[in-house]
């Protein structure tokens, strides 16, 4: 296994160089890719998403980075409607970026977040 192998084995990476994987890496290589277009149901949510890469099963963890480091894409997106992430993703992945934003949403003032290696780790406010 190559290290940036073990990188994504450790958690998704928006970062990567591809081309420093074995093909049988590859082969488990994931992506969580949005192009934004124009979007008549949407207003906001402009910008380009940074990519996520992530090995196979680690949707959650991948929607998870996704979230995190597109919040302020994400913030003009109205997700009741058909929007640019829903016509983007497989619908596992869409309902793990929309479980995980709803989640940040309603909790943000108990949560901080903080990066450590491309990697974001919970930390609650509210315990001691």
């Amino acid at each position: 296994m190559t290290s940036l192998y073990d990188q994504l084995a450790e958690c998704p990476q928006t970062k990567i160089n591809v081309g420093g994987l074995t093909y049988d890496e590859r082969a488990d290589l994931r992506q969580i890719k949005v192009t934004q277009s124009t979007d008549l149901t949407n207003k906001g949510g402009s910008g380009r998403f940074a990519t996520v890469y992530y090995l196979e099963g680690d949707e959650r963890q991948a929607a998870d980075v996704f979230v995190k480091t597109n919040r302020s894409q994400l913030e003009g997106i109205d997700f009741s409607k058909k929007n640019v992430i829903q016509r983007g993703v497989e619908r596992e992945v869409y309902d793990w970026i929309l479980h995980t934003h709803t989640h940040i949403h309603i909790h943000s003032e108990n949560v901080s977040w903080r990066n450590t290696t491309q990697c974001f780790k919970r930390y609650d406010q509210t315990r001691t």
